[in-house]
């Protein structure tokens, strides 16, 4: 398998040697101080030969389109040894008892660079079901109630007042997601804001190093450059005694819930923020697999409650994963951003 980040130039080396095998055939004809000064020459010029090739080869690699994967067994081998972060359809089988036909296997699409970023970045790439094995849809509630069920433990707790809200009843996507282990970077004491416009950038910067943007994620970025202003002024022109209302959708809303709505409909938010029952799924797998994931740390998802706040989930323990909320205007030191991405499809956004 051709790794992406070695470049071999032997063009460079043989060149030298066939220069250095001139010199010695001339070297009974040359002055012993003029063969000196003519093979620094050579070195010299071959090392400058070798940095230009170098890079030159660097960023043909970079530029050029990386292959597509779409088969997941490909990916399970790059991410393979002792500390694989991949979850496919045999780890589904194996530990969750849960089979998914092939014929309903959903389209993996990624590309080679991205597998070997994902690596670097320490993500994991993990198949996500709509189901469960008991049968139940795959919600926040349902794998409460199976966990208790099944193993006489809970993965989530202290959760009832989400109970009754949307996105504790939506069931997961059927699809191949990409989601980091821990909060990314310099994502703590940001507003959901401040926190959005951080993700964009490790998209472009770390995610998809490399390689071009997708339309979608590029229109994405878009729409945010777009809305960011009418966000921020929202956020800004909220009263600290919750007066301020603005109409939304015909009904009263103070103007950090209306922000709230706004970021929570972005096309950024749903691409690089995983939804409650994702991050759920996800730090499911890793207490399986005994991978740390969210031990002390909260992290705020692309959900809302029903009055405004997003939901935040954290820490996940032994006990299960703590269910909260944080409203997106404010700046907390324990809520980060984990960053998640489907990987079915065309990289859909």
């Amino acid at each position: 398998m051709v790794k992406l980040h070695s470049v071999h130039s032997p063009s460079v080396d043989n060149s030298r040697d066939a220069a250095v095998r001139a010199l010695k055939v001339l070297s009974e004809f040359i002055d012993p101080k003029v063969q000196a000064a003519i093979l620094a020459k050579i070195d010299a010029g071959c090392a400058a030969t070798a940095i230009a090739a170098r890079s030159v080869a660097t960023v043909a690699v970079l530029e050029r389109p990386s292959r597509i994967i779409t088969d997941w067994r490909e990916v399970d081998e790059i991410m393979g040894g002792p500390d694989r972060k991949f979850f496919g359809p045999d780890f589904l089988k194996d530990e969750c008892g849960l089979t998914i036909p092939v014929g309903q296997l959903p389209k993996l699409h990624i590309t080679e660079a991205e597998v070997m970023n994902a690596l670097r970045l320490g993500h994991m790439i993990s198949l996500h079901s709509n189901t469960l094995a008991s049968g139940m849809t795959s919600t926040v509630n349902h794998i409460d109630q199976d966990d208790t069920q099944r193993h006489g433990r809970k993965m989530v707790f202290d959760a009832t007042w989400c109970q009754t809200q949307a996105f504790a009843n939506t069931p997961d996507v059927l699809e191949w997601r990409q989601t980091s282990t821990h909060p990314i970077p310099g994502s703590f004491g940001m507003n959901y804001l401040q926190q959005t416009e951080l993700l964009a950038t490790y998209l472009q910067d770390e995610v998809t190093r490399g390689q071009p943007l997708s339309a979608r994620e590029k229109m994405a970025i878009q729409e945010f450059e777009q809305r960011k202003l009418e966000i921020e002024t929202l956020f800004m022109h909220w009263d600290a005694d919750h007066k301020t209302v603005k109409l939304h959708d015909g009904n009263p809303a103070l103007n950090w819930q209306v922000a709230a709505g706004l970021l929570a409909n972005l096309h950024i938010t749903r691409g690089t923020r995983p939804t409650a029952i994702g991050l759920i799924t996800d730090i499911a797998n890793a207490k399986t697999a005994k991978i740390p994931m969210l031990k002390h740390d909260f992290t705020t998802t692309a959900d809302t409650y029903s009055f405004g706040p997003f939901a935040a989930i954290g820490p996940a323990g032994d006990k299960g994963a703590c269910i909260d909320s944080s409203n997106p205007i404010a700046t907390n030191a324990k809520l980060g951003a984990i960053f998640s991405c489907s990987r079915s499809d065309e990289r859909g956004l």
